[in-house]
């Protein structure tokens, strides 16, 4: 019942625009990684050789035994007893001995050691407390964080803590949106509590006893069960927005990009459909997509019963067949796919005889003629040669959407030259001499 409703869900989002996800699967990397972490603008990830990045190529900065890789407002490294935060390389901004670090930022550092937790703005301590840690989480504006115990959690705000509570179950993960804390427990079960402690929602999401990992992200709630699926939620309701049949181990997410690392340590790469426009335009329709440039992705498009390769995150145009309405549905490996309806419209070119040609449209004209390619800015004229006609393609985006075709005026001129001196001639031949 639930998957027909999402898929009632994005037709209505294809007619009305869109405005909302789902998210699509848009590439998968052979990585070989034992976590990862999504930067600005790369991926860190470790692995056997060391801390790598991902841009488009691999490119390894370090190699160190024992290395942790945290995602937080920043990405960070813990390698022994060093904490580094990675820009553009890695920096070391704190050393503790048999310490485990949960950084916010360079400046905003949460240290446990002994049973202690301490927490460490710009370089002075200002709390303190005694609490088991298993997992730790920092809202996005670093204001709270909450703590997993192995039978207990905790909401903290830098004067201490707002409440603790045990929870006699396994508990698997924890993530904190400043006041709402979500906690996922044996049996996928997330439990979501207030500011005070109280229980806002609950969901059950499979009744499965399988391992996940929770992250949270921009007011939504990835679940990630191992071996099942992904579920997004609504961080502040609990209800399930889209489920996608994706297994992994780990699960981050920035900026409408979601990153699952599956059980061999590749990498899927998820897009939030909100972020792409599907447009109309002269003789086709565009799809752009605000990715990161390093996604180099590609899903399929259905338009006019044709199915067409689209890469993501670069402009790409599908020349359609007429004009009007045009029903598009774009579908990722796994399966899920979007329904969009499209308008596209004409295209009217005017050739003149003298060469002169004008385009009227939607789009980003060039022409080629005689083999060259030319921009098209307003009017271009072109050199029409000798010949009765001549003929010119026109490109949007780079791909041919007609051809056309116009009298040549040089050549009706010369051959009106050619017959007035043939008549001259032949006058002059033929004309009775005087006696």
């Amino acid at each position: 019942m639930r998957g027909i409703v999402f898929m009632m869900a994005l037709l209505l989002v294809g007619q009305i625009g869109v405005s909302a996800q789902p998210y699509l699967l848009v590439q998968t990397i052979p990585l070989e990684a034992r976590s990862v972490a999504l930067g600005k603008e790369v991926i860190i990830f470790l692995d056997d050789r060391g801390v790598g990045i991902y841009n488009g190529s691999i490119t390894y900065l370090t190699y160190e035994e024992n290395s942790r890789l945290i995602q937080s407002n920043e990405v960070f490294i813990q390698a022994g007893n060093s904490l580094k935060e990675f820009s553009k390389g890695l920096k070391e901004i704190a050393k503790c001995d048999k310490c485990t670090f949960y950084p916010y930022s360079r400046d905003l550092i949460a240290v446990y050691e002994d049973g202690f937790l301490k927490i460490i703005k710009n370089g002075s301590e200002v709390l303190r407390i005694k609490f088991p840690v298993r997992e730790l989480s920092w809202s996005e504006d670093g204001s709270s964080l909450s703590i997993l115990g192995y039978n207990k959690v905790a909401l903290l705000d830098l004067s201490g803590i707002k409440w603790a509570k045990e929870i006699r179950t396994h508990l698997l993960d924890v993530e904190v949106e400043k006041d709402l804390v979500h906690v996922y427990m044996k049996g996928c079960n997330v439990y979501t509590f207030d500011e005070r402690g109280i229980l806002k929602w609950m969901e059950d999401l499979c009744g499965c006893c399988a391992l996940g990992k929770l992250y949270s992200d921009s007011g939504y709630l990835y679940v990630l069960t191992s071996n099942m699926k992904l579920s997004i939620l609504n961080s502040s309701t609990g209800k399930v927005i889209q489920e996608i049949p994706v297994k992994g181990y780990d699960v981050v997410a920035r900026e409408g990009i979601i990153l699952v690392r599956t059980g061999d340590g590749a990498v899927h790469v998820l897009a939030d459909w909100s972020r792409a426009e599907v447009k109309g335009v002269s003789g086709g329709l565009l799809i752009k997509w605000s990715l990161p440039y390093w996604v180099k992705g590609r899903l399929r498009a259905i338009v006019d019963g044709e199915s067409k390769e689209v890469e993501v995150g670069r402009i790409t145009f599908i020349r359609t067949k007429g004009l009007g309405e045009h029903l598009v549905i774009l579908k990722d490996s796994l399966g899920q796919n979007v329904s969009i309806s499209v308008r596209t419209y004409p295209l009217v070119v005017n050739l003149g005889m003298d060469g002169e040609i004008e385009v009227d449209g939607e789009g980003n004209f060039s022409i080629e003629y005689e083999g060259r390619l030319l921009p098209l800015r307003g009017t271009v004229k072109v050199d029409t040669g000798f010949g009765p006609y001549y003929t010119v393609k026109i490109y949007n985006y780079g791909i041919l959407v007609g051809e056309y075709s116009s009298a040549n005026l040089k050549f009706f001129l010369i051959v009106a030259v050619l017959i007035f001196l043939s008549m001259v001639f032949c006058y002059r031949l033929f004309r009775p001499k005087k006696v």
